[in-house]
């Protein structure tokens, strides 16, 4: 976590999974992964985990910067503390 003004700022990866076909017809799951960046989230600290499920609500903000002479982008999901509601921990 980070402070960035008078607000704790966490920055989490989020797994989302779902059924996919892979080449041969059966039914797998596949991953997707998220960048999700929660403001005012030191009540949460406590409660997150690695492997805790949780509900994200929040709005999908696309950011850009130049690297070695390349735009780079980086779409993420942007939300606060009370938009996020904790399921399970992963120690339950």
């Amino acid at each position: 976590m980070r402070q960035a003004g008078d607000s704790e700022v966490a920055q989490v990866r989020l797994a989302t999974n779902r059924p996919a076909r892979d080449a041969q017809g059966q039914w797998t799951e596949e991953t997707d992964w998220h960048d999700v960046t929660i403001w005012d989230a030191a009540a949460l600290a406590p409660l997150l985990r690695k492997g805790s499920r949780v509900h994200v609500t929040g709005r999908l903000r696309t950011r850009s910067w130049a690297q070695n002479d390349e735009t780079r982008w980086r779409t993420e999901v942007a939300c606060r503390a009370h938009d996020v509601v904790v399921l399970t921990r992963s120690d339950e």
